[in-house]
C-alpha cells in the first residue's frame, strides 16, 4: 500500500496503508469516517463522507497506544533533491505562480514567474524560475515599493533561502 506517516506527541512513525474501504461511509464521531474526512480534505467533525482507511505503523513503540491523538499523512507522491521555498513565498499574479526575489546588491525585490511542483504543506517545489540560494520574500504583497528600505521591510524578516530539499512528499490533508 501507499506509505504513510503517523505523528503523535511530536514523533513521526513510518506506516503503510493496509486497507482501503470499497465504498464511502458517513463520517461519525465514533468511527474512522471523521478521521478519513479530514485526511481527504473534508470539513471533519463527522459532518461529511469519507472512505475508511486502515494504516499500520511499521515500528510502533510505547509512545503509541489506544486512545492517543495522532495525525496521519498518506504520501501520494514524492521527489528527491529538488529546490523548495516556503509555501507562503509563492503568490499568484494573473493566475500564474510567482515569487518575489530579493537582490542584496541592489536592495530591491523583483517578481519572478515560477513553475511549481509538489508541496508537503510548508514548502513547495520550484521546477523552474529560481536557483539555489536565491532569496525570496515571504510576506511581500508586490504592491508596496520594491525597494526594501522604502517598504520598511527588514531583510531578515522578508527573505528565505531557496533550499535544495532532500525530499518533498505530497500528502493528503492530515487529521
Amino acid at each position: 500500500g501507499l506509505p504513510a506517516v503517523v505523528t503523535s506527541l511530536g514523533k513521526d512513525y513510518p506506516a503503510v496503508v493496509t486497507e482501503v474501504g470499497a465504498t464511502a461511509s458517513e463520517g461519525g464521531s465514533d468511527g474512522l469516517g471523521g478521521i478519513v474526512d479530514q485526511i481527504l480534505g473534508g470539513a471533519g467533525g463527522g459532518s461529511s463522507n469519507g472512505i475508511d482507511v486502515i494504516v499500520t505503523v511499521t515500528n510502533p513503540d510505547e509512545g503509541l497506544y489506544i486512545g492517543i491523538d495522532a495525525d496521519i499523512k498518506i504520501i501520494t507522491n514524492s521527489v528527491k533533491g529538488v529546490l523548495t521555498v516556503p509555501i507562503e513565498a509563492v503568490k499568484f499574479a494573473e493566475g500564474k505562480p510567482c515569487v518575489f526575489v530579493y537582490d542584496a546588491n541592489k536592495k530591491m525585490i523583483t517578481k519572478k514567474d515560477v513553475e511549481t511542483g509538489l508541496s508537503e504543506g510548508t514548502r513547495i517545489q520550484i521546477i523552474t524560475g529560481l536557483k539555489e540560494n536565491d532569496k525570496v520574500a515571504r510576506g511581500y504583497d508586490g504592491k508596496t515599493p520594491a525597494s526594501v528600505p522604502d517598504a520598511g521591510l527588514k531583510v531578515k524578516d522578508v527573505t528565505s533561502s531557496v533550499a535544495a530539499s532532500t525530499t518533498v512528499a505530497a500528502t493528503t490533508a492530515s487529521r
